[in-house]
């Protein structure tokens, strides 16, 4: 499911700041009209539901109604966006298994959906709250990032914060104990990009290195460590199986992952703790990670589409029954074409 951000305001975590241009719609996935949603449109990563903040509004996508913030009388799985609520002062959402988390524009933090390991910010956790909870009485959250079970946020002062599931010290506060409430991690206040993945946490600092931290393949790190040397990156994105994708001041792709070769079986990957360079261009622009498969964006504008297909994620048309178990990783400008022109170099 995809996550969006219509108005404009506020940054994600998957492009340079300041780059307001469209990211990619498949033609079938909209109902309404293309002029409904607005050009600056962002895209985040979602582990179960859509949702979409448009105009400041919340709107949601499939799911039970009490994990969308919606009336248990609702129906109980909607293809068109509904409201959440009467606010029209969103500015942030992001999606994780079974909740949500939204930043308003006055800096406030809120979350809803089921809390069995704090990540609704609340201390009871068997309640299943169904309308948007205040986390906290702080009004300098700037980010947000969600995951399966956890979250991370920026405040105004690059501080770093997490709460939810810690089995895998994916939260990165030296322990393995879930938070019911949002923690600082570590000293530092130089984030600036925060993105969270399955059972791990990636973020960059404002001098461009890269940190991780959590299920990290072969250990588990519970502590944000530096994985990669550098301070030239510039973007990353990950999906809910811990795969990596970064951007490079640049222009250059590359890929980390136990996954990797489901993406790139033409690359090198060099290890998996190693970053592997995605073709020789340098030229890209945005990126953005699903289950198994990722888009990119060109400096041109034109887009890019890597992975699995077995359920139509990669928006080319067809769930391509006919090559679901294969590679669609030719990294050419894909999304619009017609099948005959995609057949040869995906399949």
């Amino acid at each position: 499911m995809v996550c969006t951000l219509r108005d404009g305001s506020g940054l994600d975590s998957h492009r340079p700041a300041g780059d307001g241009a469209a990211t990619p719609r498949p033609s079938n996935s909209n109902r309404q009209t293309a002029a409904a949603w607005n050009s600056r449109t962002k895209v985040s990563h979602c582990h179960g539901y859509g949702c979409s903040p448009g105009a400041g509004r919340v709107a949601l996508g499939l799911g039970r109604m009490e994990f969308l913030g919606l009336p248990s009388h609702r129906p109980a799985i909607s293809q068109v966006p509904l409201r959440v609520g009467t606010n029209s002062d969103w500015a942030q959402v992001a999606a994780g298994l079974r909740h949500f988390v939204a930043l308003k524009s006055d800096g406030s933090l809120w979350a809803w959906g089921l809390n069995p390991d704090g990540q609704i910010g609340q201390p009871n956790l068997t309640t299943t709250y169904d309308a948007p909870t205040r986390i906290g009485r702080e009004t300098n959250w700037i980010k947000i990032s969600s995951s399966y079970f956890h979250n991370l946020a920026l405040k105004n002062d690059h501080s770093l914060w997490a709460w939810g599931l810690n089995l895998y010290g994916q939260l990165g506060d030296g322990t393995t104990s879930n938070r019911s409430a949002p923690v600082m991690i570590g000293m530092d206040r130089d984030w600036q990009t925060i993105v969270a993945g399955g059972h791990s946490s990636y973020a960059l600092k404002i001098n461009g290195t890269l940190w991780g931290w959590g299920a990290d393949f072969a250990t588990i790190t519970l502590a944000p460590r530096q994985i990669v040397p550098g301070t030239n990156w510039l973007a990353i994105s990950s999906d809910a199986a811990n795969l990596l994708i970064a951007l490079k001041t640049d222009g250059t792709l590359w890929l980390r992952g136990r996954r990797f070769n489901l993406l790139a079986t033409h690359v090198d990957a060099g290890g998996v703790d190693a970053l592997a360079q995605v073709g020789l261009d340098s030229d890209w622009s945005e990126i953005y990670a699903g289950r198994d498969s990722f888009f990119a964006r060109k400096k041109n504008g034109k887009w890019s589409v890597c992975g699995l297909n077995a359920e139509g994620q990669l928006g080319v048309g067809g769930i391509d029954v006919w090559c679901r178990h294969r590679n669609h990783c030719a990294l050419t400008s894909s999304l619009g074409r017609s099948r005959r022109e995609r057949e040869p170099p995906f399949c």
